[in-house]
């Protein structure tokens, strides 16, 4: 069974990731047997696409491992897609000021707090099976959002940045 990303942290777990920048969901199975609790599914730096990450996404959640997908820019349909397609939270690179992080939390979260629109058809809604708030609350409680600051604007923001409440993370770029 795979945990929920806020499962893990709320036990204290020590969680094992790795990235993947593999374009084919067949190693997420190496990745499983070797215990690995994540994966990042790396859609900036590897030749991914969103069906190719669509497909990693559900062969990690069949095999206990918990899809992570860091996105290639801050598109909000970008970000929709990959969480109607069952990611578990993002990486989103670049988030270089508290604007673009408030704008990235926005594309990322439900009314009130933001405008994603709901997608409960969808993979992460189980194909409409799961009900709509189970739906929506996993959205709003367990997603997560991981934002990678990689400029001195960015670190300059960091605690602003950090206090918004859609950011669960944040992971420091080059």
């Amino acid at each position: 069974m795979t945990l929920l990303p806020r499962d893990v942290l709320a036990l204290g777990k020590k969680a094992l990731g790795t990235w993947m920048k593999i374009a084919a969901a067949e190693p997420i199975e190496i990745i499983a047997h070797a215990g690995f609790d994540f994966v990042v599914i790396d859609l900036e730096h590897a030749p991914i696409s969103l069906d190719t990450a669509y497909r990693i996404i559900n062969s990690a959640t069949a095999n206990g491992v918990c899809p992570l997908v860091r996105v290639p820019n801050h598109d909000p349909s970008v970000i929709q897609k990959v969480l109607d397609a069952g990611a578990h939270g993002l990486f989103v690179p670049r988030v270089d000021t508290i604007e673009q992080a408030t704008a990235v939390a926005q594309a990322f979260s439900f009314p009130p707090a933001g405008f994603r629109g709901a997608g409960g058809t969808s993979k992460a809604g189980l194909w409409g099976l799961r009900a709509n708030d189970d739906y929506l609350d996993f959205g709003r409680t367990q997603a997560l959002l991981i934002v990678q600051l990689e400029a001195e604007s960015a670190i300059d923001d960091a605690e602003k940045i950090a206090a918004l409440d859609a950011v669960a993370g944040i992971f420091v770029g080059a």
